[in-house]
């Protein structure tokens, strides 16, 4: 059922006594997990429009390949997403289009999740206020970038699952409850992958704050700005997790 109430359109009056076989059951489910991948897709695609504002520099240089390569993979996948919700079919031109696309954002996640795990490891092992100023100026001048990247990985790599149920129901329907499942599972556990990194990252700020306050007295200049970039991060985090609802985001359907 759409979010209007109204049944949702692939369903025709003449296919309901067909929901009722084991196939039908099978294509009821898949329509039902698109729809939830579907919701999770605007949802990211809200929080993307904000943190692209705030990061319009990166986006306009592309000094790093991760984000080079990222917007390579949405442009092409946002297409045979479009075509794909126009034609209510994947052929397999489109297919053939972004079939290696799902590596390719998976890589786009592990690399942006190495650099926050190198950006959180240097506030953990920083002794003095000028190498935790050092530390928290990287981590804040760089955290919404990456958060960025992810937000992005999941939007692509939910656009490719919506597009491969639909092939897969194209080629070969009688394994659609299978890779659907297959699906789920992976994509719960690149989510579990991107909370637990963050989780990590959070539970630094609180000790780097409190190893700042200890210096507040011999340098409160640094010191304050170490706080300013410790707020800034914690912020960009609790945004990006209320986002994309990371607790709530696995895949139950």
């Amino acid at each position: 059922r759409a979010s209007n109430g109204q049944i949702i359109k692939h369903l025709k009056f003449a296919q309901i006594g067909g929901l009722f076989t084991p196939a039908g059951v099978a294509v009821l489910g898949n329509i039902l997990a698109q729809k939830a991948l579907e919701q999770s897709i605007s949802e990211i695609s809200e929080y993307l429009e904000v943190i692209d504002a705030k990061i319009d520099d990166l986006i306009q240089d592309q000094k790093d390949n991760v984000i080079s390569e990222l917007f390579s993979l949405r442009h092409a996948v946002e297409e045979a997403y479009i075509i794909r919700k126009e034609t209510c079919f994947v052929s397999s031109t489109t297919w053939s289009k972004v079939a290696s696309c799902g590596t390719a954002a998976t890589k786009v996640q592990k690399d942006a999740l190495q650099k926050i795990q190198g950006l959180a490891q240097k506030i953990q092992i920083a002794k003095t206020a000028a190498d935790l100023r050092t530390s928290t100026d990287a981590l804040s001048s760089e955290i919404a970038g990456w958060l960025m990247a992810l937000g992005n990985a999941i939007m692509i790599q939910d656009q490719l699952a919506v597009i491969e149920l639909d092939r897969v129901l194209e080629e070969s329907p009688e394994a659609l409850e299978q890779h659907r499942e297959g699906l789920k599972i992976a994509r719960n556990h690149r989510i579990a992958e991107i909370e637990s990194t963050l989780l990590e990252l959070g539970s630094q700020l609180g000790p780097a704050w409190e190893t700042a306050q200890e210096m507040q007295f011999r340098n409160p200049i640094a010191v304050k700005r170490i706080f300013a970039g410790i707020s800034g991060v914690d912020n960009d985090l609790d945004t990006f997790a209320q986002a994309l609802e990371l607790q709530e985001n696995l895949w139950s359907e």
